[in-house]
């Protein structure tokens, strides 16, 4: 049996992810040798021949879209400072770093502080430098997202573009681990963002905290195959004890149907292990 690699491709708000499982001669021409990462994942898929699994993932638009939409006021003090740069120093934080301010710049972008917006991509596109990420045009991030002030459906493109590209670079080059921190990265920051912002009984949140839930269930999948070992230990076990919590209280506790104190007791205990996760990605 052939197996097709896996591949990441983000369509609108979406990152999706396609494993297959493929029998016979392969239709795809010059495919490249699927890793050992790959192949295991797929084996423990159980794919039968010409099956295929879609796995969603976290794109930048998406939490603050949602948020917006609800009602809910811009919280700036919530982000990454954007005066106190820090300084990444391993392929691992930058790549997280940069999934944690896509995030940022798209939601500064979507409630229309451009400036800040402006500002983290300063930063994200000093970080894709360092890692050897150029966007594909001549003009820089900055440039093109100070030229589409006016234009916001430009404006969230470009920040989409910006996501996909360093996602697309990192599965060209092999670098699957680096890949999944920009996931990680990204999802933590904007379930950051969605429990530190929403407000019980906010209408239509629900499908959000669908979403954030088949989020973490997909990053857990993934993460054994594709983290490092010297990186994902820590990491796997944090994101663990989060899933365990969140499957146990269910949508209904995040969308503030459940009215007892002991419900809110532990939606509060699962933002302080967010609060707990995001500090960890972002020492």
């Amino acid at each position: 049996m052939n197996h097709l690699p896996v591949s990441k491709l983000i369509g609108g708000l979406v990152l999706w992810m396609c494993v297959y499982g493929c029998a016979g001669e392969s239709t795809v021409q010059e495919e490249p040798a699927p890793s050992e990462s790959a192949g295991d994942l797929i084996a423990g898929l159980n794919l039968g021949d010409n099956e295929a699994k879609v796995l969603l993932f976290p794109a930048p638009l998406q939490v603050s879209t949602t948020l917006k939409l609800a009602g809910l006021s811009y919280e700036p003090a919530l982000l990454i400072p954007v005066g106190k740069p820090r300084v990444y120093r391993s392929p691992f934080e930058r790549s997280v770093g940069t999934g944690m301010l896509c995030i940022d710049m798209g939601y500064a972008a979507v409630y229309g502080d451009y400036p800040s917006a402006i500002s983290y991509a300063k930063q994200i596109e000093s970080i894709l430098g360092q890692m050897n990420i150029h966007l594909p045009t001549d003009r820089s991030l900055v440039d093109r997202l100070q030229n589409n002030t006016n234009h916001p459906d430009s404006i969230f493109s470009i920040v989409l573009e910006t996501y996909s590209h360093a996602g697309q670079y990192f599965h060209q080059n092999g670098q699957e681990d680096l890949g999944l921190m920009l996931m990680i990265g990204c999802y933590v920051e904007g379930l950051y963002l969605s429990l530190e912002t929403s407000r019980k009984g906010t209408r239509g949140l629900d499908m959000l905290w669908q979403q954030q839930n088949l989020y973490l269930d997909n990053i857990f999948m993934l993460l054994p195959y594709f983290a490092k070992e010297d990186v994902s230990k820590a990491l796997l076990a944090k994101l663990k004890e989060l899933r365990m919590e969140m499957s146990r209280l269910g949508i209904a506790a995040f969308a503030g149907k459940i009215k007892d104190p002991g419900t809110q007791e532990n939606v509060d205990h699962v933002k302080a292990m967010v609060r707990a996760i995001r500090e960890h990605l972002n020492e």
